[in-house]
C-alpha cells in the first residue's frame, strides 16, 4: 500500500511540475498522454495480431516449412518456404515466383495441407487381448 501512494504521489507531483512548466492544466496532459496511448496502440494491434498468429501456426501445427499447401485467393498450389514472425514466404508453383502473406491472413483463409495427410503417417500396434478375472 505504501508504494502505490508512492506512486500516486509522484504521479500529482510530475502532473502539478509539468502543468508550471508548460502553462497547460493537468487535464489537457492527461488527455494528449492518453490520445498518443490510443494512436500508438492502433499503429501496433496488426504488428501485434501477426505475433499471436504465429503462436496459432506453430502450437496447433497447421503447417511447416516445406509442406505443400492450397490458400484461398492463391491460384494453384504453394509451397511453404519459411514461417516468420509477422509472415509466411510462399513458393507460387503456376508461376514459380515468391509471395510473403502476413499470418493473420493465413489463419484467417482457408489454408488446406496436402503434406499432413492423416493416411500418410506410419502406425503400428500390438494386437493383445488381456482378460483380467474373466471378466
Amino acid at each position: 500500500m505504501p508504494r502505490l501512494f508512492q506512486t500516486v504521489a509522484l504521479a500529482v507531483v510530475v502532473l502539478k511540475a509539468s502543468e508550471l512548466l508548460l502553462g497547460a492544466s493537468a487535464n489537457a496532459i492527461v488527455g494528449l498522454l492518453g490520445g498518443a496511448g490510443i494512436t500508438f496502440g492502433l499503429l501496433l494491434k496488426d504488428i501485434i495480431y501477426d505475433w499471436f498468429c504465429t503462436i496459432i501456426i506453430y502450437t496447433d501445427n497447421l503447417y511447416r516449412p516445406g509442406d505443400w499447401v492450397i490458400v484461398e485467393g492463391i491460384d494453384g498450389s504453394v509451397q511453404v518456404l519459411e514461417i516468420g514472425i509477422r509472415t509466411t514466404k510462399l513458393r507460387l508453383a503456376k508461376w514459380d515466383s515468391i509471395k510473403k502473406i502476413p499470418n493473420s491472413k493465413m489463419i484467417a483463409g482457408i489454408v488446406e495441407n496436402w503434406s499432413q495427410n492423416p493416411g500418410s503417417e506410419e502406425s503400428f500396434w500390438i494386437n493383445l487381448t488381456l482378460n483380467i478375472d474373466s471378466i
